[in-house]
């Protein structure tokens, strides 16, 4: 069954792609290449304003239990596991485990507490993407012809999800409440003021995503408000963290494309401003880790990192 479901879900990945490429734009792409320099760098500033402050969130988890690493070093350790993270078909776990070897390598410390502060700065950052995420679908406007049909739709998905987890409740609900008290247990361990700082960092780092298609949108002139901008951001970074494939070509691209053109949006132009965002969240970052780990193990800034 499992083995009948992945195939499934590599034909619904080739056939968005295949779509998406047969039904480009050329001028979509050809305008991306006109972008201004000025939106240019406000999208390098703004994804490195957000790496930076995930940094920040592990050198201060890291403080509270009494070690010390340096900024450089955590940023080091933090593209290494960025970098790992796009080459590897898993929500986010490549990327983590590559986290979690290389602290402890550079810290010097077993790995239930480096597992402690991997658990508490994942479990704030899930929590404020789930609140965005519900905040956006319930202030959405679907763009129905019935102004009915957007909270009737939001019911239907959110009655399917409570089943869904029902079921997935009543059949794990050992291992389920297991993990939870496990992920409680990891977070007591540090103070509730650095717990608060984290969760509002988060808010920041999951707040500028949007920020960043805003930018897209305005240039490729699409009439979308914030709301809008938010579903279909945060859902696609959801559709991405699905186990499929490396970095997880093609189902952000093709579900955000989907998504967009769900909305009014020519599927060309959203196909393309689709790519442009990854590039710029994501690849982008991937390049950059793998150049930046070359150059200091090349010079040997730092011996720990090698992957």
């Amino acid at each position: 069954m499992k083995k009948i479901a992945k195939i499934f879900g590599w034909l619904v990945i080739v056939i968005l792609f295949a779509y998406g490429i047969t039904n480009l734009e050329r001028e979509a792409f050809s305008q991306a290449f006109n972008m201004p320099w000025h939106t240019v760098l406000c999208l390098i500033i703004l994804q490195g304003i957000s790496f930076s402050l995930v940094t920040l969130q592990y050198k201060w988890l890291i403080s509270n239990c009494s070690y010390k690493i340096s900024y450089f070093n955590m940023f080091s350790i933090n593209l290494a596991g960025k970098f790992m993270e796009s080459i590897t078909p898993s929500i986010k776990a490549g990327g983590e485990s590559v986290k979690i070897l290389l602290l402890k390598k550079e810290l010097k410390i077993e790995y239930p507490q480096i597992f402690a502060i991997s658990v508490a700065q994942k479990t704030c950052s899930i929590i404020i993407y789930l609140l965005l995420v519900a905040g956006a679908f319930i202030y959405v406007d679907f763009t129905f012809e019935l102004s009915l049909n957007g909270p009737i739709i939001f019911f239907v998905i959110l009655l399917t999800a409570l089943v869904v987890f029902k079921f997935l409740l009543n059949k794990y609900y050992a291992i389920v409440v297991s993990k939870i008290f496990l992920v409680i247990s990891h977070l007591k361990k540090f103070d509730v003021k650095l717990i608060v700082a984290v969760l509002v960092s988060n808010l920041v780092v999951w707040g500028l995503y949007p920020l960043k298609f805003l930018l897209i949108a305005n240039f490729f002139g699409f009439s979308l408000d914030i709301w809008q901008i938010m579903m279909v951001v945060y859902l696609a970074d959801g559709i991405a963290m699905l186990p499929t494939t490396p970095g997880s070509v093609g189902t952000f691209e093709g579900g955000m494309g989907v998504m967009l053109s769900a909305q009014g949006v020519d599927f060309g132009a959203a196909f393309a401003s689709a790519v442009i965002f990854r590039f710029f969240t994501f690849w982008a970052l991937m390049l950059f880790s793998a150049g930046f780990i070359s150059v200091t193990k090349l010079f040997g800034y730092n011996k720990n990192i090698s992957l």
